[in-house]
Formats: C-alpha cells, sequence, structure tokens
C-alpha cells in the first residue's frame, strides 16, 4: 500500500460523548458495537492533525498491519507508533502482516530522529532503543 493510497478516517465527537452520541458510557456497563461516526477527514503520510493546538504529522507505517499509521508531535518530536513498533518482540507473523513491507518500515524508523517512543505496548522508549529494536528486527534472517 503506498502512501499515497492510505486512507485513514479521523473521528472528532464532543468532549465526554461516547460512540453511541448519547453521553458518557455508565459504569460498570458492558461495551457494545456502535455505529461508527462518520468520516470527517481523510489523512495520509504528511497530514497533519491539530488536536486542541496540539499538531502531529502522520507518518504511514504499514507491515505489522496494512495502513498502520505513527503521530508525530512536531512540538516535542515525540512519536506515538502504535503497533509498529514498541519495546519487545515485534509480531510479523499475523494475518495482515507484510515482513518486506514491515523490514521497509523498520529501515525508515533506525534513521528517525525523535525525543521518545510511545508504542503500542510496554514503556516509552528513547531514541536510540528504537533504533536498536528497528536493527535488531533487520538484521533477522528473511
Amino acid at each position: 500500500m503506498s502512501p499515497e493510497s492510505l486512507r485513514i478516517q479521523v473521528v472528532r465527537r464532543p468532549a465526554g460523548e461516547s460512540s453511541s452520541g448519547k453521553g458518557p458510557p455508565r459504569a460498570g456497563t458492558k461495551p457494545t458495537m456502535q455505529t461508527p461516526a462518520p468520516l470527517t477527514e481523510v489523512v495520509r503520510e504528511g497530514s497533519t492533525i491539530d488536536i486542541g493546538g496540539v499538531g502531529f504529522t502522520v507518518l504511514h507505517l504499514p507491515g505489522h498491519s496494512p495502513g498502520s499509521i505513527a503521530l508525530f508531535d512536531t512540538r516535542t518530536v515525540g512519536l506515538f507508533s502504535g503497533d509498529a513498533i514498541y519495546d519487545g518482540g515485534l509480531v510479523d507473523d499475523l494475518s495482515g502482516c507484510d515482513k518486506e513491507v514491515y523490514r521497509n518500515t523498520m529501515s525508515r524508523l533506525k534513521d528517525t530522529e525523535v525525543s521518545i517512543v510511545y508504542g503500542g505496548h510496554g514503556n516509552p522508549m528513547s531514541q536510540e532503543r528504537m533504533h536498536d529494536v528497528a536493527t535488531t528486527y533487520l538484521d533477522r534472517p528473511v
């Protein structure tokens, strides 16, 4: 999937509103499937998402799953990477994973400069640790 074809749904709801639109969820209730909110914006590699005056740049980081993105905070140089990279054993054998594409993402991340990385699992990590995780993945036999 090329960055040009990446389409991500961005949903914005009023503060405190649940996905049903009927106010905040009540404590002790079971989660239920809700109708998705309407598409409000399509983002691509390089798009900017403004959340209350804080800007995040979208990075397309596929491989672990198709269309995976990270959000790069241009103020703090922090990276919210989701499952693209985290401090631990990276998973690349699930349905939808593409090892070749994931290697391209790791090549990109091993040279990316950040102040801190907030992965989808585990504790935040430093730029050096992110580079180590990416390099270790790339050094594995294909």
